[in-house]
């Protein structure tokens, strides 16, 4: 059994790290300075997980309504434990994909949220994920999220190139066959933000804030195996329990190193829209 987002193991885990990261409530105050979001305002948040970001954006704004959207009962079990009892009071969990929450929500909804949440879905998922949060909105409502992924920087596009070759070499070489490309943490965010920055404007009007930080390759590796969906997400390979597709993701980046040095910065891009409905 993969041991994906939907276990419950891996839903623990994945809080765990997010807790260590201690960011939620940094990444709830710019969500809400941002979005303008209040007491009283209905806030979707999409795919979100064990509930942080969105109890802490609760917190920050002063107490909305908040719908937390996720595909997997475990996280959402850990979202209404995180809310405490605040759970189907002022949080409310919907088990659903975010490109179908529509048709499960009641009531006018002024912000919909979602973040390091677009680099996990595919491009098609995208698209009908925008096209719901439009469709969901009250006019003039609030959509902001993040999108991330390696800058065109020309060492950094060599390791991501030279490490998705390892891992379609060391696949091989165990007769293992991925389900799909395996490019979720492997996208160039440049162009994933410029994608769907044409994607938004067909529906709303677009800010955006873009940064580029750096990390080394060796903390690409600690954040890529830390927490077991992003491994998924690199080797799609079915079946494949998270701690050999770590091991997997490991060798590919020692080949990788090997073969181009490591003594360079990661370029890596980060960009946050702040849409509104038109």
């Amino acid at each position: 059994m993969v041991r994906g987002l939907r276990h419950p193991a891996t839903a623990k885990t994945f809080e765990r790290e997010r807790l260590r990261e201690g960011r939620a409530e940094e990444i709830a105050k710019r969500i809400v300075e941002r979005a303008g979001i209040k007491r009283g305002d209905v806030v979707v948040d999409l795919g979100c997980g064990p509930g942080l970001v969105s109890k802490a954006v609760h917190d920050a704004a002063g107490g909305p309504k908040v719908y937390g959207v996720d595909h997997s009962k475990a996280m959402l079990r850990l979202a209404e434990k995180n809310f405490g009892e605040l759970a189907g009071k002022r949080f409310f969990p919907v088990h659903s994909k975010a490109s179908e929450f529509g048709k499960r929500m009641r009531e006018e909804v002024q912000h919909v949220i979602a973040t390091n949440f677009f680099n996990r879905i595919s491009s098609e998922e995208q698209e009908k994920t925008v096209k719901e949060v439009h469709s969901v909105l009250s006019p003039g409502g609030r959509f902001i999220f993040n999108i991330n992924g390696y800058a065109k920087d020309e060492k950094t596009e060599l390791f991501f190139m030279k490490l998705l070759s390892h891992l379609r070499e060391i696949a091989a070489a165990r007769d293992l066959e991925f389900e799909r490309e395996p490019r979720w943490a492997l996208r160039v965010g440049g162009e994933e933000i410029i994608k769907t920055e044409d994607l938004l404007r067909e529906s709303f009007e677009v800010g955006k804030e873009q940064r580029v930080t750096t990390r080394s390759p060796r903390q690409f590796l600690e954040n890529v195996t830390a927490v077991p969906n992003r491994t998924e997400h690199i080797v799609p390979v079915k079946g494949l329990n998270a701690r050999k597709r770590a091991a997997i993701v490991r060798e590919a980046v020692k080949r990788t190193v090997e073969e181009i040095g490591e003594d360079f910065p990661l370029q890596w891009t980060q960009a946050w829209f702040v849409c509104r409905r038109k």
